[in-house]
């Protein structure tokens, strides 16, 4: 448990492990992130008690655990954009309960924030896998590139004036090797697509 600055990766797996590794992780996401931190600002911004914010809190960790144990997590964007989105709907059942409402200038602005956020982290993928891709030869990177664009093996051997479906087939495989062995000996690449 001595771990700190645990990355995505790390927490999901040992989420997943259950166990010991389970609760350490969530011992992190408890106390080692700032997670908490950003929810209690944003409960209290929204006319809410310290008592709230920990029964937010509380709930959120527990269904946050439960879907990604259940799969439902399906790592578009970071685990702390998912945990503030499970945090908010948390937030918003304790409002209902209690007949109060988020002021919805606030609400709106949450909203933009995470769809902010998302887009980053999928931007920053996006530049990772081009640079990855980049240390491929030029062949490759067309290859890979049709093949992304769901093209068929016969529309790919057309387009780079292979012989036949099971030529481009090949290549498009020994592409797909190269790409893996290059995440292989690049594992910080590798951890920032993941």
């Amino acid at each position: 448990m001595g771990k700190r600055n645990w990355t995505d990766q790390e927490l999901y797996r040992d989420i997943l492990n259950g166990g010991r590794s389970r609760e350490a992780a969530l011992q992190y996401v408890y106390t080692g992130t700032d997670w908490k931190r950003t929810l209690n600002a944003w409960v209290k911004q929204g006319g809410g008690t310290p008592e709230d914010a920990e029964e937010v809190f509380q709930d959120s960790i527990i269904a946050f655990d439960r879907s990604i144990r259940e799969g439902r997590f399906e790592r578009k964007s970071a685990l702390k954009t998912y945990f503030l989105g499970i945090a908010k709907r948390q937030w918003l059942k304790v409002l209902k309960k209690s007949n109060r409402q988020l002021p919805f200038g606030m609400w709106f602005e949450e909203t933009m924030e995470d769809k902010m956020e998302e887009l980053l982290y999928a931007k920053e993928k996006k530049a990772v896998l081009t640079k990855v891709i980049g240390m491929m030869g030029e062949r490759c990177q067309v290859l890979l590139k049709l093949f992304g664009l769901d093209y068929s093996m016969k529309e790919i051997a057309e387009e780079v004036s292979l012989r036949d479906q099971e030529a481009a087939k090949k290549e498009v495989y020994r592409c797909r090797e190269r790409l893996k062995k290059i995440l292989d000996d690049n594992q910080d690449l590798r951890k920032l697509l993941e």
